[in-house]
């Protein structure tokens, strides 16, 4: 099973608001990935993600704040988890992803492990 259609599956079967935070990664991992789309020609691209999850990139800036909420920090992680899950070494290039990213990367690195072991 892809790790999108474990997300897909777990979000569906968890309820609440994680399909939509699920819904918010995936989305922001599509414009992130497509090389038609301006972020990801963007040099910090996982930062600008994080920044505008939730509606697309329109070139603002990145202000990084200490305060982030539950959905932000699942959000962040499922799009790290999309974006570099895939790559060789897996586990390990989505926390090197989040080790470079803005934010709680503390709280973003347990939630990471805890996904995907």
């Amino acid at each position: 099973m892809s790790h999108r259609d474990a997300i897909d599956f777990a979000a569906v079967s968890a309820g609440g608001f994680i399909p939509s935070v699920a819904m918010k990664a995936a989305n922001k991992y599509q414009e992130a990935t497509n090389p038609k789309m301006p972020l990801s020609q963007e040099e910090d691209a996982d930062a600008l993600a994080f920044a505008t999850m939730g509606h697309l990139w329109h070139g603002e800036s990145y202000e990084e704040t200490a305060e982030q909420t539950l959905e932000d920090l699942l959000a962040q992680s499922l799009y790290l988890i999309l974006k570099y899950g895939k790559e060789e070494g897996g586990v390990k290039a989505v926390l090197a992803a989040n080790a470079q990213a803005p934010g709680d990367r503390e709280a973003r690195e347990a939630a990471i492990k805890m996904a995907l072991g």
